[in-house]
């Protein structure tokens, strides 16, 4: 049997006035004007071309006056950060969450400034926050967290639970292995629709998606 102080999800052992905390904090991070969320994994490695190319969209973005949002973390997060920081720190935000090791965090402390950086008790509410503060989405390639939030994001939309925003994968080698299994065997099934697939576009061309925000923000 099990026990009451272990529930299946840590996160439903968090108080309600957790919860509480974290939708306040929530809402001071919409105070950018125009935002854009990096998605990707915190253990990509170093010599990966990838985290160069975090770094260049959100370096293009924030010389336009975009603000970038990640994770707060290492890897393709702290690239992304760095290269808004290095345009304005002000522009660069990143929301963490108490309960993943410090550790996972050390390389992204220096791209953020002080002001910018909000923890949050739920990974859920820390996502919700990540995804409603921002009017376009990139992910960048990850594991298991990417994931999570990969389709997180993509039910929300497709339930009508928030309004559509441009979405982008970026990586056709990485993501491509995804799209054949949703185009195929998960459409075959009837799980999702064709049109289902229409709710992302996956690029290889950082100036193509960099462009293609600008153009739809304004």
């Amino acid at each position: 049997m099990r026990s009451r102080n272990k529930p299946n999800g840590i996160e439903l052992n968090q108080s309600i006035e957790k919860f509480r905390e974290d939708l306040r904090l929530g809402k001071h991070v919409f105070s950018a004007p125009k935002m854009v969320a990096c998605f990707g994994g915190s253990s990509i490695r170093d010599d990966n071309a990838y985290k160069e190319d975090a770094k260049r969209l959100a370096n293009k973005l924030a010389r336009q006056g975009i603000s970038l949002v990640t994770g707060g973390g290492s890897g393709i997060m702290n690239s992304v950060n760095e290269g808004a920081y290095t345009i304005n720190p002000k522009q660069s935000f990143g929301l963490r969450v108490n309960a993943i090791p410090k550790e996972k965090f050390e390389h992204g402390a220096t791209a953020i400034p002080q002001e910018n950086v909000h923890s949050f008790h739920s990974l859920a509410i820390r996502l919700l926050t990540l995804i409603g503060c921002s009017d376009a989405i990139v992910f960048f390639p990850g594991g298991f967290g990417t994931l999570e939030e990969v389709f997180s994001l993509l039910v929300r939309v497709r339930l009508h639970l928030m309004e559509r925003i441009p979405i982008y994968f970026y990586g056709k080698k990485f993501w491509t292995g995804l799209l054949s299994w949703m185009a195929s065997d998960v459409i075959a099934v009837g799980a999702i629709k064709q049109e289902d697939l229409d709710l992302f576009n996956i690029e290889d061309d950082i100036d193509a998606i960099a462009q293609q925000i600008l153009e739809k923000l304004g």
